[in-house]
């Protein structure tokens, strides 16, 4: 089984170049080969990572990290989790919060996963914020094609649309 790293590699293309990272539900640390050397990286996990995390109350003070991390996490969380999931993310966060996750679509129904509506209400406290979107195609036949197709459209602005099944959101506090 391949494993997709092109949500870690996003993601480090999202934060700054410098200073400490803190990647919730990261306990294997895949970000790590993304970033710069001059970048800490910390991981808290449920299960593993530098610090366990038990899913409430991240075990930080307010404001003492500079940017925080969270990939393919917020949808494992109920729905009524992840308000304030967010809110413990930012209480944390000196600077900004990147978010990478699945995306529930007419096209890509998964049970759980965000959604459009739930995504613009979590970000409504936020008004300096980032949100892109991208389409993942895994058929062995078209992924090579789909690779090099990103390398040339990721850099602009993807639009949301029914094939979109992945989002980005940074948030600039």
């Amino acid at each position: 089984m391949q494993l997709n790293y092109a949500p870690y590699k996003i993601v480090a293309q999202l934060i700054h170049r410098s200073g400490a990272v803190l990647e919730i539900g990261g306990s294997q640390k895949k970000l790590r080969q993304f970033l710069p050397a001059n970048i800490t990286l910390f991981t808290v996990g449920v299960i593993g990572g530098d610090v366990l995390y038990d899913g409430k109350n991240l075990p930080f003070s307010d404001k003492s990290v500079e940017t925080l991390i969270s990939i393919d996490t917020i949808e494992r969380l109920p729905v009524v989790k992840r308000e304030l999931f967010m809110k413990e993310l930012t209480r944390v966060a000196k600077k900004r919060v990147v978010i990478a996750a699945h995306l529930s679509t007419t096209a890509h129904v998964r049970i759980g996963l965000p959604t459009m509506k739930e995504i613009k209400q979590l970000v409504q406290p936020f008004p300096s914020h980032n949100l892109l979107f991208q389409a993942e195609m895994n058929h062995p036949g078209i992924g090579r094609l789909w690779s090099e197709i990103k390398k040339i459209i990721w850099d602009k602005a993807v639009p949301f649309n029914q094939s979109t099944n992945r989002f980005y959101l940074q948030i600039n506090l």
